[in-house]
């Protein structure tokens, strides 16, 4: 026990806890719509891409000597175009997603308890942004222990489905342009570079542990989503839910229907948070209304709550339509972003030495560009 740096680990929970969330629930009903194995090989590329996204990242947040969010760095090396272009777009992915999360939570905690998806959405509400005004140190606790308890649950969630779970539901494969519907909830699935610079903060004095932190945060999720979208479509077929765990527990029985929504809001809970956290920060520190007003974290964290609300309240609330278009537009944008934020890093002396950088980036670059680009094309055209 005394050689496990905890330390790690929290960065580890911290950085998952904002990729796990929404994204696994409806991964099982996109890949079941337009092929499973051509779904599962479009998993683990995006999965590989985002991951060198994310080792980007971390490079940028290392080499930059002041704290920053993603619209702080924005700033600093693009200007204030590039400021507020990634402001909009990091608000529209971060809001979409908290949307996503409150539906999804909402439609989990009924499937547990009963009653209306839409009442115990608010409730769930409640709770989050309770604790999203304490603040990062019970979300780092939170996210630290439900990472743990996530892949405890999806291991269980596995065994128990063993007797229910049939080859041949997976044994579907149709690549035709409808195979890439998948895309933009995979990428969604994979969001979660506005935690890096939360993870950073999490691993003062032990920076040299930040690349690997990002690869384990990144390939946790890969393996997680690999194996619940096999067990789940191997159970459902084609009658995979958006909601996976809603349509599992309804076929195997009460047993699963409460071990995986619980699952279900351990992640979503984790996600809200960590993510939500990220937009109050950004409110905090990278966003000036008018010279002479002050954001203080009070007006930063009810800025954060009240978007989310507000959307829910009055929108038809799709969760696979949400999870498409946060990941392929909103989040396509934030990568092109990241992108062109780094190649201005590279062209300039870092202010500080990054603990690591990363090798061959200018193959790198064109082909992410090349992957965030053509997702964002297709689903804005198709």
């Amino acid at each position: 026990m005394k050689n496990i740096n905890w330390t790690f680990w929290q960065a580890v929970g911290t950085m998952t806890g904002s990729i796990i969330g929404a994204g696994i629930l409806g991964l099982p009903y996109a890949l079941s719509q337009n092929g499973v194995l051509n779904g599962l090989v479009i998993l683990v590329l995006v999965g590989l891409g985002i991951m060198t996204l994310h080792l980007l990242v971390g490079e940028i947040v290392l080499s930059t000597a002041r704290s920053h969010q993603l619209t702080g760095f924005a700033n600093k090396y693009l200007g204030s175009a590039g400021k507020w272009i990634m402001f909009q777009v990091f608000m529209a992915a971060s809001y979409g997603s908290l949307l996503a999360y409150l539906v999804g939570g909402g439609q989990v905690l009924s499937a547990i308890f009963g009653g209306a998806p839409r009442t115990w959405s608010l409730i769930f509400f409640v709770f989050a942004s309770v604790l999203l005004y304490i603040g990062l140190r019970i979300i780092k606790k939170i996210g630290f222990v439900i990472l743990g308890a996530i892949l405890v649950v999806v291991l269980l969630i596995a065994i128990a489905c063993l007797n229910h779970w049939e080859l041949s539901n997976l044994a579907t494969y149709d690549f035709s342009w409808g195979t890439f519907y998948a895309y933009g909830v995979v990428l969604y699935a994979f969001l979660g570079a506005s935690a890096i610079y939360q993870a950073r903060k999490v691993l003062e004095g032990q920076e040299y542990l930040m690349r690997k932190a990002i690869m384990v945060s990144n390939l946790i999720p890969m393996f997680l989503y690999i194996l619940f979208a096999v067990v789940v479509i191997g159970v459902t077929g084609l009658n995979t839910t958006q909601v996976a765990t809603v349509g599992l527990g309804a076929l195997v029985g009460p047993e699963i229907n409460i071990l995986g929504n619980v699952f279900a809001f351990l992640a979503l809970s984790t996600s809200f948070l960590t993510l939500a956290n990220a937009v109050k920060e950004t409110y905090f520190y990278d966003f000036d209304f008018a010279a002479n007003i002050k954001v203080d974290r009070f007006i930063s964290w009810s800025l954060t709550i009240s978007v989310p609300l507000f959307l829910f309240l009055l929108a038809q609330n799709d969760f696979i339509q949400i999870l498409n278009f946060v990941g392929a537009v909103a989040g396509g944008l934030e990568g092109l972003l990241l992108l062109l934020i780094y190649y201005k890093l590279k062209q300039q002396k870092p202010e500080r030495p990054p603990e690591y950088k990363l090798k061959n980036y200018r193959l790198w670059l064109p082909i992410l560009f090349l992957m965030m680009s053509a997702g964002l094309i297709y689903n804005l055209i198709v």
